[in-house]
């Protein structure tokens, strides 16, 4: 497969940049500073209002709207995720630097499938394209995370702290693999058997599936390689039984990176079978057990206070459930928590929720 070039360019100083194209020139590489950028969520109606003003503070944006057609005109570092929200207004996950002085030097580039924006320490991207046919999934997701893996090396190797990937149709089969686990070997080759990274370097992680036939990966990378975290009542994704396919799930169920905890897509799973079989309620609450265990394994071992998520995505089966959902969740989570829901296929076909978070 042939690299990514990247070839250097330049932008007009407070002017937003063009979907397809580079930002910055070569030599602000050698004099970025170090900041800290901090992830959030916020209604899309805010983002509009400060994506202008904050564009050079921003390292990526991902954009969850209905209305997907009508959004014309977005940047590099900016994408539109696939999935529906369910009952709640559009709203933008995105990462960006906050409460500095000066503005980093951020570079942005675009080349093929792949985005990326970055600073010498940070990194955001985004891979998509068209699944071309069902049973394509395996070198699809093998040809992304090569992309995705080349590129970080560029940038002195840097490591993967998150990704989500949403994958079409999840549970279509062909043959005996349906699209995750073919989905799963081609991570697998790329992060295991080509990157040879070990259990304990797998970036945190969420795949779900969508009726849609993008294939997109999001990811959040940086200089340090993170620390990963398992969860004691669960087995490690990446050390569960053949039966659930011919590769285990490349992630960690949680990644502590660039003062985040960074929690995987968290499902009613005790070791590593699934529990509360068409039970929304208790899939909610079993769920909520397994991410209270996590955060506090994570506090005892790094001998640091570390905060429940504040909010929280929810991704969900059956988007007619969201209301008797609600209460539930309300119920599970601590007081003050807030949520996002958007409608996805969790990867078992005998899941309804997953739910994932960020910490710090």
């Amino acid at each position: 497969m042939g690299s990514i070039p990247f070839p250097p360019a330049s932008r007009e100083p407070g002017k937003l940049p063009p979907r397809k194209g580079q930002l910055m020139d070569e030599q602000a590489e050698s004099t970025m500073p170090s900041f800290e950028p901090v992830f959030e969520v916020m209604a899309l109606a805010d983002y509009w209002e400060i994506r202008t003003g904050e564009a050079d503070r921003i390292l990526g944006a991902t954009i969850f709207t209905p209305e997907q057609d009508e959004i014309t005109g977005l940047n590099v570092h900016e994408n539109i995720c696939s999935l529906q929200p369910v009952n709640t207004e559009p709203w933008v996950e995105l990462y960006r630097f906050q409460n500095v002085s000066e503005s980093p030097a951020i570079v942005r580039r675009h080349n093929g499938e792949l985005s990326i924006s970055y600073t010498g320490d940070f990194a955001f991207g985004h891979w998509e394209t068209t699944l071309p046919s069902p049973g394509l999934v395996e070198e699809t997701t093998l040809r992304a995370y090569r992309s995705i893996l080349d590129a970080l090396r560029k940038l002195n190797h840097f490591h993967l702290w998150r990704c989500w990937n949403v994958i079409p149709d999840i549970h279509e089969r062909k043959s005996d693999l349906d699209h995750y686990m073919q989905f799963c070997l081609g991570r697998h080759r790329a992060l295991v058997t080509e990157e040879r990274l070990p259990g304990g370097k797998l970036p945190a992680a969420s795949a779900v599936g969508s009726h849609d036939n993008r294939f997109q990966i999001s990811f959040i990378a940086g200089k340090a390689s993170g620390e990963a975290f398992e969860n004691p009542e669960q087995i490690s994704a990446y050390a569960y039984p053949r039966q659930y396919g011919p590769a285990s799930p490349s992630f960690s169920r949680s990644l502590f990176a660039g003062h985040h905890l960074w929690l995987s897509g968290t499902a009613s799973i005790a070791g590593h079978q699934s529990v509360h079989a068409t039970d929304l309620s208790a899939q909610v609450h079993e769920t909520a057990a397994r991410i209270t265990t996590l955060v506090e394994s994570v506090q005892d071992e790094k001998h640091t206070p570390v905060r429940p998520p504040e909010h929280l995505k929810v991704y969900l089966r059956h988007r007619d459930s969201a209301d008797r959902l609600m209460p539930v969740l309300e119920a599970a989570f601590p007081e003050g928590t807030s949520y996002h829901l958007v409608e996805a296929d969790i990867c078992r076909d005998d899941l309804l929720i997953e739910i994932e978070g960020v910490t710090t």
